[in-house]
């Protein structure tokens, strides 16, 4: 119930910020400033950045998660627009080992 609440939560607020720039087909997918978007995660569902990948030439990808388990996947563009391409609940950190057998 928690990872429904957050991703109604987010949807509306990332709605409410996506109304108010150009109707771009990345804002219809809940886009943002990527300040906005890193604030709301922060402020909202007290996650933070655990991981960061370039994504070609065309920007990049970050990890965001809570201690309680909450994630969110942020693709960011070059100008800057950030838009939330992922999210849920029941994060677990895996080790390699874990992750790669007979690393």
């Amino acid at each position: 119930m928690t990872g429904l609440l957050k991703s109604l939560s987010l949807a509306a607020v990332l709605a409410i910020a996506t109304f108010s720039g150009s109707p771009t087909a990345e804002a219809r997918a809940f886009c943002a400033p990527r300040d906005s978007i890193v604030e709301i995660l922060g402020k909202r569902f007290s996650e933070e950045r655990q991981a960061i990948g370039l994504a070609s030439q065309t920007g990049l990808v970050e990890l965001y998660v809570s201690k309680n388990g909450t994630w969110s996947m942020v693709r960011t563009n070059v100008k800057g627009v950030a838009c939330v391409i992922a999210s849920g609940h029941a994060w677990e950190r895996a080790p390699i080992s874990a992750l790669l057998p007979g690393a």
